[in-house]
C-alpha cells in the first residue's frame, strides 16, 4: 500500500510539474487580440472583401441602402 501511495505521489507531482511549466510558459508569452495580425503583418498585395466585411460585421444589404442617392 505504501508503495502504491509513493508512485501515485510521484505521478501527480510529476503531473502537476509539467502542467504548472505548460501553463507558466503560455501565460508567459501574452495575450494577443485576434486583430493583432491585421496590424502587426505587412501590407496584403490584395484585399478579400468577403472576409473584411464578416470580421466587421457589415451587411451588404443595409450598406447599398445607406448609400442610395435620396430622390
Amino acid at each position: 500500500m505504501r508503495k502504491l501511495l509513493v508512485q501515485l505521489v510521484l505521478l501527480l507531482g510529476a503531473a502537476g510539474l509539467l502542467g504548472g511549466l505548460g501553463i507558466g510558459l503560455g501565460l508567459r508569452r501574452g495575450y494577443v487580440d485576434a486583430f493583432y495580425a491585421r496590424f502587426a503583418a505587412p501590407p496584403a498585395g490584395s484585399l478579400v472583401l468577403g472576409t473584411s466585411r464578416a470580421a466587421q460585421g457589415i451587411k451588404p444589404g443595409v450598406l447599398a441602402a445607406r448609400l442610395r442617392p435620396k430622390g
